[in-house]
Order: C-alpha cells, then structure tokens, then sequence
C-alpha cells in the first residue's frame, strides 16, 4: 500500500530550517557589524590620541622656536655688545696711549742729555723719530733706551745717521722708525 503524506511536513522542515539559517546568518553579520564597529571606536580613539599628541607636539615646537629666536637675538645682542666694549677699550687705549708715549720719550730723552728730537710722526701705528746727537753712542743708548724703558715701542730700526756741522759745531742727524703699541702701557 501506498502512503500519501497531505503534511506538508517537508516544507515546514525547510522553513524552519530556512529561519534557522536566516536568524544564524542575521546573528552573526550582528556580530561581525558590532566587532566593525569596536574595531573602528578603538581605531577612532587611537588617531584622536595621536592627533592630541601631535598637537601637542607642536605646541611645544612652536614654543621652543620662540626660546630659540630668544636665544639667537640674546647671542647677536651679546655679540655687538663684546664689539663695543672692544672698540670702547680701544679708544681709551688710543686716549691715553699717545700721551704715556710722549712722556716715555720725554723720561728718555732727560736720562740721554746729547740726544735730542727735530721731529716726530706716526702714521698708522709706525712712529718716525728723527733729531741730532752728538756722538753715535749716545744715538745707540737713546735707542736701546726705547727698547728697553719703554713697552710701547717694538720693531725699533735705526736709519740714516749723517754727520752736520751748524755754527761749526759737529753734531749727526738721525731717523729712527719704530712700531707704537698703545694697548701695552
């Protein structure tokens, strides 16, 4: 005998089997969209963190650029401030120099009583001593005198030494070149 099944038994199992998969496919695309969405909220957080940090960072670039432009005005201003103290010992070098020059010669010239001076000139730094004596030896003294009394004067040479007479009296002329040193006295 033949069996007829008017159940439809076969396709309630395929429904519920079919709501089954459905309701397990809906679940877990649930759960796939929620990790999504943890992954990207943690993702989110870490490049807000890493936005703060840069902002940060660059606050603190932008403040330490103003230290540093500080600084560098602070060593340009230092550095034109040496230059000026510089050329303000200079000038008083320079002030007091030609006069301590002048009376070290004078000191020299009353110790060596037959040398005397005619003329005196300085161009840039080099001083040109010229005068008469009465024997070579008394010029040599005079000029070992500057040497040695003195520390303004360096380089000395001694030049031309020519014999004169005036009113019959002999006497040499000489010229002497030296360097003047202002800054040693």
């Amino acid at each position: 005998m033949m069996r007829i099944n008017l159940l439809p038994v076969r396709a309630a199992r395929r429904q519920v089997s079919a709501r089954q998969e459905l309701l397990l496919l809906s679940g877990s695309l649930a759960i796939v969209m929620a990790g999504l969405f943890a992954f990207w909220t943690v993702e989110s957080a870490k490049v807000s963190d890493m936005q703060e940090r840069v902002d940060k960072i660059t606050a603190e670039m932008e403040f330490v650029k103003k230290d540093v432009a500080k600084v560098q005005d602070f060593k340009a201003k230092a550095e034109l401030l040496e230059r000026k103290l510089k050329v303000i010992d200079e000038l008083k070098k320079k002030k007091v120099g030609p006069a301590k020059m002048l009376d070290d010669i004078a000191a020299i010239l009353t110790d060596e009583r037959k040398v005397w001076l005619t003329s005196l000139t300085e161009k840039e730094g080099v001083l040109t001593l010229e005068g008469g004596a009465m024997e070579e030896q008394n010029i040599s003294e005079f000029q070992m005198a500057l040497g040695k009394r003195s520390k303004l004067f360096s380089e000395i040479k001694l030049g031309v030494v020519a014999a004169q007479k005036k009113g019959g009296v002999p006497y040499l002329e000489w010229r002497l070149t030296c360097r003047a040193n202002y800054a040693a006295g």
